[in-house]
């Protein structure tokens, strides 16, 4: 039996950095939403990172809730997918309040599968183009203030 994790995972886990925005479906979170980065994705979940910068996030009460994800796509459109919050993580210094949350895709469709495969092809792409889709995407954010509503 293999303990380690990586014999029991449905799809190949890829190392990649891309904007997300969202959203936690809890009464406490209704109308804020948060932005970070993905670092890993698979056809199944993804790791992402997040600063937390008002401290609103305590581990035990947000693991196993849904997410609702939003990712901007290179064409300029967007998609929102649902996931549950499976891991809640500490990923810097007590300080710094910065989190690593690792979620499961819920119920997508083929066509989102479709675009998540598309997204893990521009892993060794052109990286240039997706740092300027984030600086974009973080623009966007400072201009709609820190929780965009």
């Amino acid at each position: 039996m293999d303990t380690n994790g990586r014999g029991r995972r449905r799809h190949r886990r890829v190392t990649f950095v891309y904007p997300v925005e969202f959203r936690i479906l809890l009464p406490d979170f209704e109308n804020r939403s948060f932005r970070g980065l993905f670092s890993l994705i698979s056809l199944s979940g993804a790791l992402f990172q997040f600063k937390d910068k008002y401290g609103l996030i305590e581990a035990a009460k947000v693991i196993n809730s849904r997410v609702k994800l939003k990712i901007a796509l290179p064409q300029g459109e967007q998609i929102f997918l649902f996931a549950r919050i499976r891991s809640v993580r500490r990923a810097d210094s007590k300080h710094d309040l910065s989190f690593m949350f690792g979620v499961e895709f819920e119920d997508l469709a083929e066509w989102q599968l479709g675009i998540i495969e598309s997204i893990i092809s521009l892993r060794n792409r052109d990286q240039k183009m997706m740092w300027n889709l984030w600086d974009g995407y973080a623009g966007q954010g400072k201009r709609q203030g820190e929780h965009g509503r």
